[in-house]
Formats: structure tokens, sequence, C-alpha cells
């Protein structure tokens, strides 16, 4: 059950009017959610907040006994309720949700964008287009289950763009965020197997394109690990480069 907080509690700050705010744990399938909200006494003006703090999540909410706990009146466990409803609803996208999910998807296309670079220097291919499907049909789903894709951009999904973010949506059938949630959890798969890929190509690369040493010509006789790598014939001294990957591929 939540914890009603009366004003006097020393983390209510402020009270506010209509504000909730929706915290996502690292694990995609836990949320983490925090409902603020607030009452005023229309005779004397007095305004009295209530922060609602789950104690087990996602399934809580809100009971008058709460109320008479923390003595907050009933109408602002009533707005407390609605915000935690939204919150909680699976059909229901709140402007916070939408604020952190907007925030999360820059963060990743602006990972996607570097990590594409280095793709492309690693010559990784298929962990690449396996984490772009995924990311493009979690986009899609943000739009409004309108086909999104990287060349779509600099657009971004619809739920998420700078109008869109700040509206509360209340979701069609089969885009609930459980879809949301199935979505991005298969993204994570395939963008630690992307992050994976990548490591191990770059440490690869590391490795065939570092300097090779020997004493004499490594022509007809050192085979180069990578196209550019160079030899040095540390008796020469005499600097060879590799254009091809046979051992008598070096001038």
């Amino acid at each position: 059950m939540p914890r009603l907080v009366a004003p006097t509690d020393p983390s209510v700050v402020v009270p506010v009017e209509s504000i909730s705010y929706t915290f996502y744990g690292v694990d995609s399938e836990k949320y983490y959610r925090l409902a603020i909200a607030s009452s005023r006494n229309s005779s004397t003006g007095t305004v009295l907040g209530a922060l609602v703090q789950p104690v087990v999540t996602p399934n809580w909410q809100v009971t008058p006994e709460d109320s008479q706990v923390a003595g907050v009146p009933a109408e602002g466990v009533a707005t407390a309720t609605t915000y935690v409803g939204d919150l909680t609803s699976d059909g229901v996208l709140t402007v916070a949700e939408k604020q952190q999910i907007r925030s999360d998807w820059n963060d990743l296309n602006g990972e996607r964008i570097a990590n594409d670079v280095r793709a492309a220097t690693y010559n990784v291919t298929t962990e690449k287009a396996a984490y772009v499907t995924d990311f493009e049909a979690l986009s899609t789903y943000l739009h409004n289950n309108v086909p999104w894709t990287i060349a779509s951009l600099p657009a971004i999904p619809f739920h998420i763009d700078d109008v869109n973010v700040l509206v509360q949506v209340d979701l069609d059938p089969g885009q609930e965020l459980t879809e949301f949630r199935d979505l991005l959890a298969a993204m994570q798969v395939t963008r630690a197997a992307y992050a994976l890929a990548l490591s191990n190509a770059e440490a690869l690369y590391q490795t065939n394109t570092a300097p090779l040493t020997g004493t004499g010509s490594p022509v007809g006789a050192v085979t180069p690990l990578s196209i550019g790598q160079t030899y040095i014939d540390t008796a020469g001294p005499t600097i060879y480069t590799s254009y091809g990957l046979t051992n008598t591929d070096w001038v």
C-alpha cells in the first residue's frame, strides 16, 4: 500500500496542484512510481499536499484509510488516486511517462548513431541490423503504430515529439504499455549483443592492426593480419606495409 505524507514531512518541499512523476528503474520490467497531489480549502485558501509513495510496485492504490492516517482530506486522496490510476494504467501514457521515454529515446538514438560509426569501422553488420530492427519497432510503437525508420530522422516518433510529449493519451487496444515493455525488453537484448559485437570487433581490430616486428624481410615469411598493417625489420631498419593478406603482400 502507499503511504500518504502530510505537508509537515520534510520530503514535501512545496504544495503542488497537479503534478506527477514516474521514475524508471534499471530493469525495464520494473517501474518506480510517485504521485503528488494537493487540495485547497475553499474557505481558508489553505493548500494541503499529499505525497503518494508506493511500497510495492506497480500494483498499488490509494484508500481513504491512508488519508486518515496522514490527515489529508478526502478530495486530496481523490486527486492522488486519479494520478496514481493514470500512472499505473496500462492503457494511459501520461505526460510524465512520455517525458521520461523521450529522454531515454534520445539517449538511445545518440548511442545508436555513435555505435553505427564504430560498426562501419569494424564491419559489424549482423548485430547492427538486428538492433536497428528492434529500435525501429519500439519507435514505431511510439509513432502511434505508424512505421518509423531511421530514415524518418530528424522527425522523432509522434507520441514523444515536441507537441505530443506534453499531452496525455489513452492508448488504443493493442498499444498498451505491456506491448511497449515487450518491445523494450526485446530491444535491450539486441542492444547488448550489438555492444558486445562492437567490443569484440574493436579488440580484434586493434590486434590485427598492431605493428609486427622481426629480423629480416617479411616477404614470403610473415602473413599480415590486415591490409595496411606494418612490419618493422629491426635489422634494417626497414618498414614494410601490407597491401593484401598473403605473406607475399608486403612493400
